[in-house]
């Protein structure tokens, strides 16, 4: 017969393997849902593709290309002048630049900007205390909802789409370290 302190550590080990058992199981279980739901977002978003440009498009890329990268740069730094959507800049100029003005490219990137939100929302809805069952249905609306809809056959909405993008990754860092019961220092979110 075993001496104590080894059954102990069998039974240690027994509860150990079971928590990762269930911390495994829970996550492939949040990664599948995820993956739903970029699935569904995925066959609304991809009809987007054959669009064209619009007015809104073109002006949009004039304005930046016309302001150049090192003064899309420099805007980006100095946020606070009235150069306006100084972020979008770093989409339209690459794009720009590569693909000059083939649509397929700038649909694309849009759309993979949309689905990077999709887990982002999953994340902080269930670490808002939420079920997983309502989570994925709050998040069901996010994915493809008709007035939403411009967002990935509008290129001139990708403030909108960088917008919530940044705003749920900044407020996701926040709830994560709030979670933690910590506060959060200056300058930790650049940090992250």
């Amino acid at each position: 017969m075993g001496s104590p302190e080894s059954s102990f550590s069998s039974a240690e080990s027994r509860k150990l393997h079971s928590k990762d058992h269930r911390l495994s199981r829970t996550i492939a279980l949040d990664l599948i849902l995820v993956a739903l739901l970029i699935a569904y977002f995925l066959h609304f978003a991809l009809q987007s593709l054959p669009a064209h440009f619009r007015g809104d498009d073109m002006t949009n890329m004039f304005r930046y290309w016309s302001a150049g990268p090192l003064k899309a740069i420099r805007e980006n730094l100095f946020f606070w002048t009235s150069f306006e959507h100084p972020l979008a800049a770093f989409y339209y100029l690459p794009l720009h630049y590569f693909f000059n003005l083939n649509p397929k490219p700038y649909r694309v990137v849009t759309i993979t900007l949309v689905g990077a939100t999709i887990p982002i929302a999953y994340l902080l809805a269930r670490s808002l205390g939420t079920s997983r069952s309502v989570a994925f249905l709050a998040i069901v609306p996010w994915c493809y909802h008709p007035r939403l809809a411009s967002l990935v056959f509008v290129d001139a909405f990708i403030y909108d789409v960088l917008c919530s993008l940044f705003y749920l990754a900044a407020v996701a860092c926040y709830v994560s370290i709030r979670e933690k019961d910590q506060s959060l220092r200056p300058l930790q979110p650049s940090a992250r």
